[in-house]
């Protein structure tokens, strides 16, 4: 290990290799992300997981409502995601647009956060190098197996991330928590309807018992 030396920067570890000199250091490879930097880059992707779909999710939200330096932030998802912040926020979104395309719903922009349909187009084109309409239609005629483009795109965004570890929970299961909030809600509601009711006709008997006697 003579001709190695390590180098730690902000918590940064990275193996720098001896070449000709002491004085001619040459950077090999970064081998770990420190421990607190780790924990940042996986608050932050927990943000995106429960705000992708927010038209107010920002760079400077997510810098302030985690007391983070942008630039520190910029650093610690380039040096493992090769992506700044804003970037992997653009790159989030469109990732579960992708997943949105094999579904039924109709004004996918919406449901990712974009203001409206002509940047959300901008964005798709951008990071996948397809137009939105064209790959729908191309889809819809079994010129492109969707789930091949799905995996093989997903793949080439993220690299040696994995999707399914960083993705939003399953449109699936948020219908269902919706629906299972709403019908608490339709019960509750029901509930109180029925004391309403009950007070209701306690009042009207008392009123009917007075004139008895």
């Amino acid at each position: 290990m003579d001709n190695y030396y390590f180098l730690s920067v902000l918590g940064i570890f990275t193996i720098l290799r001896k070449e000709g000199g002491v004085d001619n250091w040459k950077e090999k490879e970064i081998i770990i992300l420190g421990g607190q930097m780790a924990e940042s880059l996986q608050n932050f992707f927990n943000l995106l997981k429960s705000n992708y779909f927010s038209k107010a999710l920002s760079v400077k939200n997510i810098t302030l409502k985690r007391d983070y330096c942008r630039s520190h932030l910029d650093n610690i998802c380039i040096l493992q995601c090769g992506k700044t912040v804003t970037k992997i926020i653009e790159c989030y979104r469109i990732s579960v647009a992708i997943g949105l395309l094999g579904g039924p719903k109709d004004n996918i922009w919406y449901y990712v956060g974009f203001k409206d349909p002509s940047r959300f187009s901008g964005h798709f084109k951008r990071v996948t190098g397809f137009k939105i309409q064209d790959l729908k239609r191309q889809i819809k005629n079994g010129e492109i197996e969707y789930k091949t483009f799905r995996d093989t795109t997903l793949k080439i965004i993220w690299g040696n991330i994995s999707w399914d570890d960083i993705k939003p929970q399953s449109s699936k299961k948020n219908i269902q928590g919706k629906t299972a909030r709403k019908t608490s809600k339709e019960n509750k509601q029901g509930e109180q309807a029925r004391k309403n009711e009950a007070r209701k006709n306690r009042i009207d008997t008392g009123s009917f018992l007075k004139y008895l006697y």
